[in-house]
């Protein structure tokens, strides 16, 4: 489907998205992180989803931006450089930008290289760290398009632990949980369909303004095993 068969208003989405996508990806390149924006020009993952879904897209796009932006790029490109404090950096800057607020513990419990991902209370993934991008192959417009149970295949049993993990945060006052969770990633339909070793090393709650819980954060030791 091209451009000539949509609305002026799904154009004016789908060219707003491509150049946020762009933006991202100019971004996470300059850092030494591998992005593609998109395959096709008009965006053929973005023109099928409905007006309702394109919009949303958009605002998660725009707001990981936003967070790229608001931290002033403070994690650095090299593994040399990259230390604590400036993951624990960016992500206090993401969590701020979502009006979350986290556990006490959170920050003294990451370690160097982990994986971090925000989760909103939805189970949606609204943010993901640098070390994440480096091991997944997904071009920007399908990390906004797809959501992480389309996009990738994993343990059963794994998700029936993380769940576990989880339902405890409905406690009085939860608190960051220690789990190291093993789970094996694979990408369904990207071009390189890697396969990820996965060690969920912590799952975190974080809060809204309300004081109730709003989402959580996962910290993980990732590995790539099948680069294709």
């Amino acid at each position: 489907m091209g451009l000539e068969l949509l609305n002026s208003d799904d154009i004016n989405l789908i060219e707003d998205f491509k150049t946020t996508l762009d933006k991202i990806s100019s971004i996470l390149n300059s850092l030494g992180v591998s992005a593609t924006s998109y395959h096709t020009s008009y965006l053929k993952d973005y023109s099928k989803l409905s007006s309702h879904q394109k919009k949303s897209a958009l605002r998660d796009s725009q707001k990981y931006l936003e967070c790229l932006t608001a931290s002033e790029l403070v994690e650095p490109a090299t593994d040399d450089d990259r230390d604590t404090p400036d993951l624990g950096q960016s992500l206090w800057f993401a969590l701020r930008h979502f009006g979350l607020r986290p556990t006490s513990d959170l920050f003294e419990l990451l370690s160097m290289n982990d994986a971090v991902e925000i989760y909103n209370a939805e189970g949606i993934q609204v943010w993901r760290n640098l070390k994440f991008m480096e091991v997944c192959s997904y071009t920007l417009e399908e990390i906004f398009c797809y959501t992480w149970q389309d996009r990738y295949t994993r343990s059963e049993a794994a998700t029936v632990q993380i769940m576990d993990v989880i339902s405890k945060f409905s406690t009085i006052s939860p608190k960051s949980i220690k789990c190291g969770i093993k789970n094996l990633l694979h990408e369904k339909f990207s071009v390189k369909k890697l396969t990820i070793d996965v060690t969920h090393e912590m799952l975190s709650p974080v809060f809204n303004s309300l004081n109730a819980v709003g989402g959580f954060v996962v910290t993980s030791k990732v590995k790539i095993l099948q680069p294709n």
